[in-house]
């Protein structure tokens, strides 16, 4: 159980408050008449730092208490008031922000949670706001794939009931929250520090300290952002700057059954720790870590059992391979430029053997065949003898890369 009341700092009119529900309000009248037995009012507000008139404003008038209030008549009256709150505000105007009341570690937070570790930053900046200074409470994400942003939208709008927009910016989409309740739970509460996190963040301890569906789902996420599936052999990787994650990763691996096939805590060149699983049966049991219908469940799915649309034209097939398996870079090869380089060499009645369909693409050996393999396995490509070697040829009917919603 998470500790609201950590949430209970008194900030004044920042401060977090809880709303108003029919038991919280009985609870909380019966507790004044209690104190009102045993102290005198205006004293009780005096020594807690709160107005009198504040006070009766709070117990006849408005719709909201702060929590820092109801902590000092919990210990006086000896009332257990969480149990009867529900929902959060803070601010006032323009700036009020609302929230629900996050009471455990779920599934769905803990997914929140390992996209944060992944490609989250909590930042929090002074600014002025019609002349006064106010600080500005900022939890951002930034992610490749839509799929995964509304994934993670959807997770939001269940755990704290807020439903931020998305963004598409260059090369990514951004989700931005400006919410003072989410940012206190993710610093106050859950313990994870605003600012610079790249090289130390790790699986918080009471995730790691937690069931094993908790841990996975941590995991789930953390691999959906921060890590990836090759185009042209379906290994699965996490590359992070953070050993501490990397390790963290490894480790949950192996709790859920999935041993990595490689785990590399030597930093490359560019300061990177590296876990991989590359053979088929642990990529299988890769398939339940990504949420299904997101791009990367999509492309290991694929291919580990095939495309499921089929056509006899090759536009169709190039177009649908263009979109689902794009080019990332000029430098890289993408699955389609290899369909194209077989059918161009077959049109010209040259021999489509390895070393023709190298010398037209100017890519390394190894990379190509890696694709001809994959383009034989998925049955786009065929090979026949030709000589002492072997020639790739255009199947007579493509599977290609049919996604349903």
């Amino acid at each position: 159980m998470f500790d609201l009341y950590k949430l209970s700092g008194n900030e004044g009119k920042g401060s977090i408050r809880a709303i108003f529900t029919r038991e919280l309000k009985k609870e909380f009248l019966e507790s004044v008449k209690e104190i009102r037995s045993k102290v005198k009012l205006r004293e009780f507000c005096e020594n807690i730092g709160i107005g009198y008139t504040t006070f009766w404003d709070y117990s006849n008038r408005r719709e909201s208490v702060p929590l820092f209030l109801l902590k000092e008549l919990e210990s006086i009256s000896e009332r257990k008031f969480k149990i009867h709150v529900q929902c959060l505000e803070a601010g006032t105007g323009p700036t009020k922000s609302k929230a629900k009341v996050v009471g455990e570690l779920s599934e769905k937070l803990a997914k929140i949670i390992g996209a944060y570790a992944a490609d989250g930053n909590l930042r929090m900046m002074s600014t002025d706001w019609n002349g006064k200074k106010v600080t500005h409470y900022e939890l951002v994400f930034r992610e490749e794939f839509e799929s995964n942003a509304k994934a993670l939208v959807d997770w939001l709008s269940d755990v704290f009931g807020i439903k931020p927009k998305i963004r598409e910016e260059k090369n990514h989409y951004c989700v931005y929250i400006s919410n003072k309740i989410v940012f206190r739970y993710f610093t106050d509460v859950f313990g994870l520090d605003p600012g610079r996190k790249t090289e130390i963040v790790s699986a918080p301890e009471f995730v790691k300290n937690s069931s094993q569906n908790i841990k996975k789902s941590f995991i789930t996420v953390v691999l959906m952002f921060d890590g990836s599936v090759s185009y042209r052999n379906g290994y699965v990787e996490l590359c992070s700057r953070s050993r501490r994650l990397a390790i963290d990763t490894a480790f949950i691996l192996n709790e859920i059954g999935i041993e990595p096939d490689y785990t590399r805590l030597e930093p490359d060149g560019f300061g990177r720790y590296r876990i991989g699983v590359r053979k088929f049966g642990r990529l299988e049991k890769c398939l339940e870590l990504f949420e299904a219908k997101t791009e990367k469940w999509w492309r290991l799915k694929e291919h580990l059992y095939g495309f499921d649309g089929k056509t006899k034209s090759l536009n169709i097939l190039i177009a649908n391979l263009d979109e689902h398996y794009p080019k990332k870079r000029k430098s890289t090869l993408s699955i389609a430029e290899i369909v194209k380089s077989v059918a161009l060499l077959q049109n010209r009645g040259v021999p489509s053997n390895f070393s023709s369909i190298a010398e037209s693409l100017n890519k390394s050996s190894t990379v190509i065949y890696e694709y001809l393999r994959k383009l034989e396995r998925l049955e786009i490509l065929k090979t026949e003898r030709y000589g002492q070697g072997k020639i790739w040829l255009l199947s007579e009917e493509f599977p290609f890369p049919k996604r349903g919603d």
